[in-house]
């Protein structure tokens, strides 16, 4: 068993209220919205951003964990950091 979830890799695009990825043999629609809603369609365009933000916050940590010094709001952050990538990874409690 793995020790992590594993996502579908991106880009995710969201078009109205469908999100979907493509990968080298066909669409995969992860979610459909089906209430014609603003907040709903938010939510869509969030999903189909947390591949990159994921990306985005390990490169965020890894630049941390190697140039802070080792301040309350630095390790504040790295923290913030960690706990998120965990959360989307499966691994948070």
């Amino acid at each position: 068993m793995s020790s992590h979830l594993k996502h579908t890799p991106g880009p995710w695009l969201a078009d109205g209220f469908f999100v979907s990825t493509k990968d080298d043999e066909h669409s995969i629609v992860s979610a459909v919205i089906s209430k014609p809603d603003e907040e709903l369609k938010a939510n869509a365009h969030l999903i189909a951003a947390a591949p990159d933000l994921l990306e985005a916050c390990e490169a965020a940590l890894k630049k941390l964990n190697s140039i802070c010094q080792h301040s309350n709001a630095a390790h504040e952050a790295q923290t913030m950091i960690r706990e998120a990538i965990n959360k989307a990874k499966g691994l948070s409690s």
